[in-house]
Parts: structure tokens; C-alpha cells; sequence
């Protein structure tokens, strides 16, 4: 016997037994399962024999061809889906228990979701617009329209296809009940044109037209005299007028004054009017001695002011002085040669019963 080398041990694997009561568990799913499967088998089989005898399928016969490929084999399904098919009619089961009733659900909601969407949303429809206008260069502006819309919609104006963007001179205001304002500031030929606005949501979106005419102004000139008012002298009783002409765009307002106060018309004698050469006339009859003094017309429009002034003077109305003929005069022989005098003395006085008068035109 040889002490060189010991021989090795063999040394054996040894596996623990599983316990009989997992084995038992294992086997039992599986005999349920292909319990199951074959149950299905058998319900498809009906399916198909139903099919050609035009018979409707049950909802287990449904269940059974969605779990079972068209090969046989079968799809993962767990234990809840098993549940819900052995219950088919309980509202559980089809809408909110198991796969498939959750599947139902989502897209129920889904159709909910879109309908409520459908129902909060409208497109813009305007319930106001406003007419055509007519502006004065240099006047204000403001054009009013209603919308309505859900969600409030996005109004934006457009002047002969151009886009306008609120600045100082455009402002877009909107107001209580969906009522809004576009509003022109100051008019200049510049606006004219056709106006569109444009109201959009994610609904949709709706439109007008409308035109805007701007009547321009003539080029601004301050009032100017070109023709002054005279000084003018007058007897008590006569008639005067004084007159003038002034040029000014636009049209001057005019004011009267005399002696710095606004002139008090006294419509029995006075009057004021423009003759048919665009004199501005004021006409005195029977002037009297409180007449006299300074008249001043001031002319004022938007361009400036101009005034002209003139004096008029009233004198009293007298008898004119009478001159005695002296003796020796070719009056006083013409008179006596007239009266029949049958002798006159002319070298020396005579007596008159009444005066003898020169007269300068002879």
C-alpha cells in the first residue's frame, strides 16, 4: 500500500427537497390556468360556430378571443382579469373593475373632457358695429362696437390692410359688458380710409368694415385788415358807417368795442351786417353826441387776432351867421329897385322895418 498520495474525497451535492406545499401551490395555478385556457378554447371554438350562424357573441366569448392569439397561445393576464370575466354583467367589472374596465373609463373621459372644452368655447360674434363717419380734420374720434366670445376674444383694427398698433394718437380701450373703443386722438386726412376689425379666439374668429372720411381744413391764415376803418366827422342827426375788410381762414369771430368796452347795439339806430364785397359794416342813424369816440373791431380765429380802430367826432347842428348890408351896397339898390322904393337916399342911412340879408352867391 502506497503512502505517497491519499486519494481525494468525493464530495456529493446534495439539493433540498422543495416543500410539498409549494409544489402543491404551483401545481395547483397551473391546473387552474389551463383550466382556464381550455375554457377559452372551448368558447372560441362556440364563437366561431356561432359566427356561422350569424349568432352574437357573449361577452365572455369576447374576453376569450382578445386573450388568445390566433396561433393558440396566450397572453399574460393576472388574477383581477380572471375576476372580472367571471362577472360579466356587474357594472364593476365592465367599467371601472379590471383591465378592460379601465380601459372604457379613459375614454369615456376623454370624450367628457372634449365635450366640456366644446361647450366653454365660442367663437367671436360681434352684437354692435358702428356706421360709416364723417370727421373735421383736427377733431376727435372714438368708434364704439360690442363682441362677445368665449374666451374674450383678441380685437385688432386694420386701415386699408394695415395692421395699427396703439400708440399716443390710437388708443383701444375696452369697457364694461364687452363693449370696446378705438379712438383717434387728433383726425388728419392721413386716417382716412376702410377701417376692418378683426376679432379671433382659439374658436374662431369674425370681422367688419367700415369707412372713415376726414374733410380737410384749409391752410390757417391769422385775420388781416385790407381795408382799415377811416376816421369820420359827423353833425348830430346824420348818418354814419363805418367799414372794413378783414381775410382769415377759417373765418374770423368778430367783436365790436367803443372806447374799450363792448359795444351796446341800439337796434333802433344801429346795426351791424356784411355787404356783398365781405365789408363788415355798422351803420349809425341819427347819430348824436354820445356816438362819438373810438370804435374798434378785433377779429380772432384759431390762427391769431387783428384789430382795427377809428375816431368819429359829432358836431352840434347851429344856424349859420347873418350879415347886414351896409349902405351903398348892389344888394341893397337891387331890393330897393324891387320894393317900388321910388326914391332912395344911398349916399346917406335908411331906415328899414325889417333887415336886409347878403347873400354870397350874388
Amino acid at each position: 500500500m502506497s503512502f505517497g498520495q491519499l486519494p481525494k474525497p468525493i464530495l456529493k451535492k446534495t439539493i433540498a427537497p422543495r416543500p410539498s406545499s409549494a409544489r402543491s401551490t404551483d401545481e395547483d395555478i397551473q391546473g387552474s390556468k389551463d383550466a382556464l385556457i381550455q375554457d377559452l378554447e372551448k368558447k372560441l371554438r362556440s364563437k366561431e360556430a356561432r359566427r356561422r350562424t350569424g349568432q352574437k357573441l357573449s361577452y365572455e366569448e369576447r374576453m376569450a378571443r382578445r386573450l388568445l392569439g390566433p396561433d393558440g397561445a396566450t397572453y399574460m393576464f393576472d388574477q383581477e382579469l380572471c375576476d372580472s370575466l367571471d362577472q360579466p354583467d356587474s357594472p364593476e367589472g365592465r367599467h371601472t373593475g379590471g383591465l378592460w374596465g379601465r380601459h372604457h373609463s379613459g375614454a369615456d373621459e376623454k370624450k367628457n373632457e372634449g365635450s366640456a372644452i366644446q361647450e366653454k368655447c365660442y367663437a367671436p360674434r360681434f352684437l354692435q358695429i358702428p356706421p360709416d363717419l364723417t370727421v373735421e380734420e383736427g377733431r376727435f374720434c372714438r368708434i364704439d362696437f360690442k363682441v362677445g366670445g368665449l374666451p374674450t376674444p383678441d380685437v385688432t383694427w386694420y386701415l386699408d390692410g394695415k395692421a395699427i398698433r396703439p400708440d399716443d394718437y390710437h388708443k383701444m380701450l375696452v369697457c364694461e359688458k364687452a363693449m370696446h373703443s378705438f379712438i383717434i386722438e387728433i383726425v388728419t386726412v392721413h386716417h382716412a380710409g376702410v377701417y376692418e376689425c378683426v376679432a379671433q379666439n382659439r374658436a374662431g374668429e369674425s370681422r367688419f368694415s367700415m369707412r372713415l372720411d376726414v374733410i380737410a381744413q384749409e391752410a390757417l391764415r391769422p385775420p388781416t385788415f385790407v381795408q382799415k376803418m377811416l376816421n369820420s366827422r359827423a353833425l348830430e342827426g346824420d348818418t354814419v358807417r363805418l367799414e372794413c375788410k378783414v381775410d382769415a381762414s377759417p373765418p374770423p369771430q368778430l367783436f365790436w368795442k367803443k372806447d374799450k368796452d363792448m359795444l351796446r347795439i341800439d337796434p333802433q339806430r344801429m346795426s351791424l351786417y356784411q355787404d356783398g364785397s365781405g365789408r363788415q359794416c355798422l351803420l349809425i342813424e341819427r347819430v348824436v353826441k354820445s356816438d362819438a369816440g373810438w370804435y374798434t373791431l378785433s377779429a380772432i380765429n384759431e390762427a391769431g387776432m387783428s384789430t382795427c380802430n377809428a375816431r368819429l367826432d359829432i358836431s352840434s347842428r347851429t344856424t349859420p351867421p347873418m350879415k347886414t348890408a351896409p349902405p351903398g351896397s348892389k344888394t341893397l339898390k337891387l331890393l330897393s329897385s324891387l320894393s317900388h322904393v321910388s326914391t332912395l337916399n344911398v349916399e346917406g342911412q335908411t331906415q328899414h322895418t325889417a333887415p336886409l340879408y347878403e347873400s354870397e352867391e350874388l
